[in-house]
This record gives structure tokens, C-alpha cells and sequence, in this order.
């Protein structure tokens, strides 16, 4: 006896529910794959952007507009020199210091000082980009744990699959944001500007050739080793240990 096919009928509520389900899903699916494809770029603008810091020696062209006056041109030396410190953790990198009390400089304020506004709006491009790639990292976390704990607790599938896309793409984001957030330019560069600006700042108040110019790239080019020296930064109001050359 033969049996007629059966038919499902769906009404237009059914049919309405599974087209708002499957465009929901192809719009995580949409995120997990662009957040992934977000990591992967910024990997990649983070690997061809650490080539271009070994350039040539960097110009420096002082207008010492931001000097702070003391009584003396010793004093006065002693309060606007620039150091460079290496800090180790978190991955080595370098910060300016200033004065003979070595208060933390940013970055941006260093190279304007070495009368080099275009590698400071270079410096402040990278550094804005890596906060946005942290946020986006921490978003991704959060929504792709969102995403993964719904999708695993209540089986289905496509969400957990773009929460754990997400969640991979989490830490990378963080960890390349964190990297472009440091200075692009060598330290070995950074002590060499810092050096002759240095130098400069004794020509322009009258001073003597230092003997031992205990900040910068004086000692670097006797090839002086290096020593532990403490740095005020005004951001944590505290004392930070780093290697200075």
C-alpha cells in the first residue's frame, strides 16, 4: 500500500521565528569571523610596524621653550637634562626621565622637547591605537564568554563556536594593543637623541663638555654598563626600578 509523502506545515509565526533565528546566527557568526580577522590584522600591522623603528639617526632640533629656569646654568642643566631608562617587565621598553630628580616624562612631551613634533603626533597615533585595540580585545572577552557559556548551556552550536572565536581573539588584541602603546623608536636612538640634546642644553647655557654626562649617551659611548636607578613618575606617584644606560 503505498504511503503518501507527509508535508509540514508551517504558518507565517514559524516561518517568521526561524528567519529572525537565522539571521541572528549569521550575525554571530559575522562577529566571531571579524573579530578573528581584527586579530590577524592587528598582528600583522604589529609585526611590519617593528622594522621600521631601526632607522637612522634620529635628527634633534631644540628650541628649549619649555626650559625650567634655576639661578644658576648648573641648576638650571641639572633640572632639564634628559635620561633614558629601560624598564624591565611587561616586555622591555624605554622611558624619558627628567631632572636631576628623574621625574617621568610621556613620550609625546619627549620628542616635542627634542624638537620633533612629527615623531611625537607618531607616537601619539600608535599609542591611541593600541588603547582601542585593548578595548576591543576586552569587549571580544567578555562578549565571546557571554557567548560561549549561552551557547554550550543551551547546545547551540553557531554561538559557541563565534564566543570562542571571540575569546581566542581576546588576549591577542590585548597583548598587540599593549605592545603599540610602547615607543616605537629604538632606545639605543632614544639615549643618542636624548645625549645630544643634552649637549646642546650645556652649549646653549655656556657650560663645559660633562665630564661623565651620568644621564645619557655620554656614558653609552664609553660603553659604560648598566646601572639601577629610581625614577619618579607623577601617574603612579610613586618610585619605579629600572635599568638606566
Amino acid at each position: 500500500m503505498h504511503t503518501p509523502p507527509r508535508t509540514t506545515v508551517v504558518d507565517d509565526d514559524e516561518r517568521a521565528v526561524m528567519m529572525c533565528r537565522g539571521f541572528f546566527y549569521d550575525r554571530i557568526r559575522c562577529r566571531g569571523k571579524t573579530s578573528l580577522a581584527l586579530a590577524f590584522v592587528a598582528i600583522a600591522a604589529w609585526a611590519l610596524a617593528a622594522p621600521r623603528a631601526a632607522c637612522a639617526a634620529q635628527a634633534v632640533q631644540p628650541r628649549f621653550d619649555d626650559l625650567e629656569q634655576r639661578p644658576t646654568p648648573e641648576e638650571t642643566y641639572a633640572a632639564n637634562a634628559f635620561a633614558i631608562v629601560s624598564v624591565k617587565g611587561g616586555g622591555n621598553w624605554w622611558r624619558p626621565v627628567r631632572g636631576i630628580y628623574r621625574i617621568s616624562t610621556e613620550h609625546d612631551a619627549f620628542f616635542r622637547a627634542m624638537g620633533r613634533p612629527d615623531l611625537a603626533q607618531q607616537y601619539a597615533r600608535r599609542y591611541g591605537t593600541g588603547v582601542l585595540l585593548e578595548v576591543l580585545g576586552y569587549a571580544s572577552g567578555i562578549g565571546g564568554l557571554a557567548l560561549l557559556g549561552w551557547g554550550v548551556f543551551d547546545g547551540h552550536t553557531v554561538p559557541a563556536i563565534a564566543g570562542a572565536g571571540l575569546v581566542v581573539a581576546w588576549p591577542i588584541l590585548v597583548y598587540v594593543g599593549g605592545d603599540m602603546k610602547k615607543p616605537e623608536l629604538p632606545p639605543d636612538d632614544a639615549l643618542d637623541m636624548a645625549g645630544r640634546y643634552n649637549d646642546a642644553l650645556r652649549a646653549r647655557l655656556r657650560l663645559g663638555p660633562a665630564r661623565d654626562d651620568g644621564t645619557v649617551a655620554g656614558r653609552a659611548r664609553r660603553g659604560s654598563s648598566p646601572a639601577l636607578a629610581p625614577f619618579v613618575t607623577r601617574a603612579a606617584a610613586g618610585v619605579m626600578i629600572g635599568v638606566r644606560f
